[in-house]
């Protein structure tokens, strides 16, 4: 059979390489990411359930019936999330703009406690916000992951309670063993959950800042930073 030489797919090829290195001509493809996010786990034994589903025929007639039947693990869990900003990196990738980066953090702040996964979300409806959060400012990140190496377990307190609990436990452990960060802010709306740890019969707040909703942790966190939540909104863009 008739077949195109094997030079001229080798040409077109080339063609399309060269393309591609004039979109990105003049781009500096070296920017290093200031966001670190690290996979949920969940802080308890989270047992697998079945979602057994159907897919059922649109149009009726004789031969209607379920044109697809399926089943979808899932689990039901009490999520730990950590994330870290690297701030000179930030501002570095925003071409010096403080003003902007500033800003940058307050809007993921929201974002990461308002979004959810939007995959399932018809079978699942899983819209629950954060219960709590804990905002730290410092030089060297730390996430507080090993808290749940031994998984809650329910007791007297729900998975939620607990869950809280041994993160508060362990933070203060980090702090005895490592020293404690430049601010720490912690939110739980209407501080339905405190984050403290009992020494000699005596609870202690863990963290220097408790607020009770999350409009009053963003400014918070961003005066931290040295700027004010107000004025930052105003910037949306390098110009």
């Amino acid at each position: 059979g008739k077949g195109k030489p094997a030079d001229d797919d080798e040409e077109k090829e080339s063609n399309h390489d060269e393309k591609e290195k004039g979109a990105w001509k003049g781009l500096d493809l070296t920017v290093e990411a200031a966001l670190q996010v690290a996979h949920a786990i969940s802080t308890h034994e989270a047992r697998p359930e079945v979602d057994y589903y159907v897919a059922a025929d649109d149009i009726p007639g004789e031969d209607a019936g379920a044109g697809y039947v399926d089943e979808a693990m899932f689990a039901s869990a009490c999520f730990y999330k950590y994330f870290s900003i690297d701030w000179e990196q930030l501002v570095k990738n925003l071409k010096g703009n403080e003003t902007l980066a500033a800003h940058t953090v307050g809007a993921f702040i929201r974002g990461a406690a308002l979004a959810n996964p939007t995959g399932k979300q018809n079978s699942f409806a899983a819209h629950n916000p954060p219960d709590g959060i804990l905002v730290e400012v410092k030089d060297t990140p730390i996430s507080y992951a090993n808290a749940f190496a031994r998984p809650v377990v329910q007791g007297e307190r729900d998975l939620i309670a607990q869950s809280i609990a041994q993160l508060a436990q362990y933070v203060h452990d980090i702090d005895t063993g490592y020293g404690k960060p430049q601010e720490r802010f912690w939110f739980s709306p209407a501080l339905r959950y405190r984050l403290t740890v009992t020494e000699d019969k005596t609870e202690h707040e863990i963290a220097e800042k408790n607020v009770k909703s999350l409009d009053d942790l963003i400014p918070a966190v961003v005066a931290a930073l040295g700027h004010d939540w107000e004025a930052v909104q105003q910037v949306v863009c390098n110009t």
